[in-house]
């Protein structure tokens, strides 16, 4: 068995993590969705989380991986400035979903491999060209049809949030690339559950210990411990752009499951403008997979 998981290419693996997260990042919001309307609150949703992953199974996984917890300093400072980023995330990303429906926040929150590609340029010192500024525009106009004009204020709150964790994640995926190609991903997974505890913690303990059903964080763990090993080796194998391209994937799992689990309804417009959304980012992506093919 080993032999022929080594006999597999790389890029091949890198392809298949990619898309064990579009479904598990489907899926998630749907979990957190149902978990909020069985009684939990987002404090209690995130430390569970947080702790169950990061400070339990990947401490686990990485030490039956034989690898070392022990950082140097500069991947120190890196992993925790990444972690940093990772709060905020995540805090942004669940917030959301409480005050807005799902469909909703994955679109928008799905602009983030807009973000991914115009740091990688910047990074890389490229241009963004006409075509990446086009679909951009595209994809503005489709969110507009997504969001529609009638909107409250808690609406709004929740739609910048969900921007705010669009902007984040486009960032992290960039960054942590660059980390997991020296750094496995449970010694990564492990540092930023530390980092996340004490705020996580203290935040829960602010808003109240209000939890919700528990079969329905037991299935949230499973995923987050898949997706966050997949993430590692998405990254590593084929990079964040070709990653987030897989990705397009992704609100089409969150907008079916949501249908199915969480009882939602979009109008046809939103389609609409979802479909735009997902045609403006293969057109944003495209010069980028000629360049780096």
């Amino acid at each position: 068995m080993k032999n022929f998981l080594h006999s597999i290419p790389t890029i091949y693996i890198g392809y298949f993590c990619a898309f064990v997260c579009a479904f598990g990042y489907g899926i998630l919001p749907v979990l957190a969705k149902l978990y909020y309307e069985g009684g939990g609150n987002v404090a209690t949703f995130l430390f569970l989380r947080s702790v169950s992953v990061a400070l339990i199974a990947s401490p686990i996984i990485a030490i039956l991986m034989k690898q070392s917890l022990i950082l140097d300093r500069a991947n120190f400072k890196k992993v925790h400035f990444l972690s940093f980023i990772n709060l905020i995330l995540w805090l942004a990303y669940y917030q959301a979903v409480d005050h807005i429906d799902v469909s909703l926040m994955i679109i928008i929150f799905f602009t983030y491999p807009i973000v991914t590609v115009l740091i990688e340029f910047k990074v890389k010192g490229d241009d963004v060209s006409y075509r990446q500024v086009q679909g951009m525009l595209i994809a503005f106009v489709g969110l507009i049809l997504v969001v529609g004009p009638d909107f409250n204020i808690a609406e709004m709150w929740g739609i910048f949030l969900a921007a705010l964790s669009a902007l984040c994640m486009g960032s992290n995926l960039v960054v942590q690339r660059q980390i997991v190609q020296n750094i496995a991903q449970p010694v990564y997974s492990t540092h930023w559950g530390l980092f996340f505890f004490f705020p996580v913690t203290g935040y829960m303990l602010y808003v109240g210990w209000q939890p919700g059903p528990w079969h329905i964080m037991a299935i949230v763990i499973v995923i987050s411990v898949c997706t966050g090993l997949a993430t590692g080796y998405a990254l590593k194998f084929i990079g964040s752009v070709k990653f987030s391209n897989v990705n397009n994937l992704e609100p089409i799992f969150a907008i079916f499951l949501a249908t199915v689990l969480a009882n939602e309804s979009m109008e046809t417009i939103q389609y609409v403008g979802a479909g735009i959304v997902v045609a403006s980012l293969y057109l944003v992506h495209r010069k980028k997979r000629s360049i780096e093919t």
